[in-house]
């Protein structure tokens, strides 16, 4: 794997696109969310439940971490017409 040059002193480790380089290799910094045990990248939409039901959030970055942003707006759930029985297999 081929690795970029570290970050020199007193050099900026943020990229103009927020992304945040490892100050030895001088990679970028894969940021994510992680929520019912996926990891999510910046900006992606996820619906997570909340004490106010299932609502909409973005993964976003703040103050140079990752963190769920929750909107107001909630998830459109699809339910089933009627209940359903698990076949058994034999």
């Amino acid at each position: 794997m081929r690795h970029a040059a570290p970050i020199p002193p007193g050099a900026s480790p943020y990229l103009p696109d927020g992304r945040t380089l490892h100050g030895e290799t001088g990679t970028p910094i894969p940021c994510r969310c992680r929520a019912h045990g996926t990891a999510y990248q910046v900006d992606e939409v996820v619906c997570l439940v909340t004490p106010r039901g299932p609502l909409k959030a973005r993964c976003a970055r703040v103050d140079n971490i990752t963190s769920w942003i929750i909107s107001d707006e909630p998830c459109v759930m699809a339910a089933a017409a009627e209940p359903f029985r698990l076949a058994s297999v034999r």
